[in-house]
């Protein structure tokens, strides 16, 4: 819920604020629930830039780049709406994948002897899993982005978003 906050949140408000206020709660939350609050925090923090980038007042770039090309409220929100919808469906799917690779190398027996000699967290990752994990982010992400772009086109012929393109005849 908070995730959904965010997004929402950011659309009229800076993302940057957002977050400031929901990571705050949030780490309160979890030290009351006793959780790890750094994936709640990190999926609010992609969730608040997908919301931002979705209207022209979520981020001050947007209100440069609405402004510069004569596009009112309504006129951005149709245009990267959309796209940001999109986008804040499937980025799920694709960190539930990645997160079960990288969760199947880290009980591996090269990752307990690197937690054993000392090595840190981030040199693990970096040195150790992530190259190993590598091919899996690249293949997600080479197999969810035609389908973000199919889906942006099948919801564009529906007549939802933008469906007529400067200079197109």
């Amino acid at each position: 819920t908070f995730m959904v906050m965010s997004a929402v949140l950011a659309m009229f408000i800076d993302s940057i604020t957002v977050i400031l206020f929901l990571a705050a709660v949030t780490v309160e939350l979890s030290q009351l629930l006793k959780f790890d609050p750094v994936p709640m925090v990190l999926a609010e923090i992609f969730c608040a830039n997908l919301g931002g980038s979705a209207t022209m007042c979520g981020d001050p770039q947007n209100i440069i780049v609405g402004t510069a090309l004569g596009y009112s409220f309504a006129d951005f929100i149709t245009n990267t709406g959309v796209i940001a919808g999109i986008a804040l469906t499937t980025w799920v799917g694709v960190c539930r994948t990645i997160r079960a690779e990288v969760m199947k190398h880290a009980d591996r027996a090269y990752v307990q002897a690197a937690k054993t000699l000392g090595y840190s967290g981030l040199r693990i990752m970096f040195r150790h899993i992530l190259p190993n994990v590598a091919h899996m982010i690249l293949i997600q992400f080479s197999i969810r982005f035609p389908s973000a772009v199919s889906t942006e086109v099948f919801i564009s012929f529906l007549g939802i978003g933008r469906t007529n393109r400067a200079g197109a005849s």
